[in-house]
This record gives structure tokens, C-alpha cells and sequence, in this order.
């Protein structure tokens, strides 16, 4: 699987992600990854028309953030427990 390298990171946005990846008991390279999906999840359901679509870029218009998988789910019932 190929590599990436992120170059002029400055200091305050990488203590930020290192913070955001603990909180979540995940390693950098793995928040970096959810990041990612993300925001491509939500590109995708920006292409998609249709009412379930419409619901999805409301509730981003809102600020409410959506589950994109099953897995998103299951880490919050996680995190959740062992707060």
C-alpha cells in the first residue's frame, strides 16, 4: 500500500491531531485515515441526489455529523464505555 508524507505541518495543527488520535485511543496514522474517509464520505453524498442524500447534506448544513459505516458506530459505543 503506498505511503504519504504530509510536508509543512505546523506545530499546532499536529499537537491537535496527535490530541484528537488519543482521545479517540487511535494512532496518528489511523485518525489521519478516518479524517480522510471522512471527507470523502461526505464528498460522495454530495453527488448523490434523492431524499436520503437531501437528509445528509441538511444535517451537515446543521452541524451534525452522520455515521458512515457500521464501524464509525461500533467506536462510539466504545469510546463511550470506556469513558
Amino acid at each position: 500500500m503506498p505511503g504519504l508524507t504530509i510536508r509543512n505541518l505546523d506545530d499546532a495543527t499536529l499537537g491537535w491531531l496527535r490530541e484528537r488520535a488519543e482521545s479517540h485511543g487511535r494512532s496518528l496514522n489511523a485518525e489521519l485515515l478516518d479524517i480522510l474517509e471522512a471527507a470523502r464520505g461526505d464528498e460522495l453524498v454530495a453527488r448523490r441526489k434523492g431524499p436520503v442524500a437531501a437528509s445528509s447534506r441538511r444535517a451537515k448544513a446543521l452541524g451534525i455529523r452522520t455515521s458512515r459505516s457500521s464501524a464509525d458506530i461500533v467506536r462510539a459505543m466504545r469510546d463511550a464505555r470506556s469513558r
